[in-house]
């Protein structure tokens, strides 16, 4: 039942956007080798979503930035070995262009979009719902490296 009432919670932060078309777009873009775009924005927003319940923090802006985190359509996996260096240090600008045009960002949103890559990137958290994402980010991006969509990685 708990299950349940976190999911539909969730669901209504992020329907919205998980509709979009440039959102749905992202399904199509190959993402740490065994998934795709969309799929780990998902669960990194699910996961983010439920740490921000357990900590009390703004799940609002947890959400919503982690469904945006990664709103961009290079598709690095078939660039040459010296472009994810760009990929790691610029995308988080592009996703929060991207994400202005579709919605409206909070201060503390676009913080958390520009900052999903610390410290590798040039933005540093200014919250504990930036560094939730970032964390989030990161475990989400080693399962996926690792496992993936099953059936994605059959495919592959």
């Amino acid at each position: 039942m708990k299950q349940t009432n976190w999911k539909t919670e969730f669901d209504h932060i992020a329907g919205e956007l998980r509709s979009l078309p440039e959102v749905q777009r992202l399904r199509t873009l190959a993402h740490h080798r065994h998934t795709n775009r969309y799929d780990h924005t998902i669960r990194v927003a699910e996961l983010s979503f439920r740490w921000a319940k357990r900590l009390r923090l703004d799940k609002r802006a947890v959400t919503r930035a982690a469904m945006l985190h990664d709103l961009f359509y290079h598709d690095h996996s078939s660039r040459p070995a010296d472009y994810h260096g760009w990929t790691v240090l610029d995308h988080p600008e592009e996703a929060v262009r991207n994400a202005r045009k579709l919605t409206r960002l909070s201060r503390k949103e676009e913080n958390i979009i520009l900052s999903h890559m610390w410290p590798f990137s040039r933005h540093a958290p200014h919250s504990w719902e930036a560094l939730l994402v970032n964390l989030a980010d990161d475990l989400v991006a080693i399962r996926d490296y690792f496992h993936g969509n099953q059936t994605l990685a059959k495919r592959t």
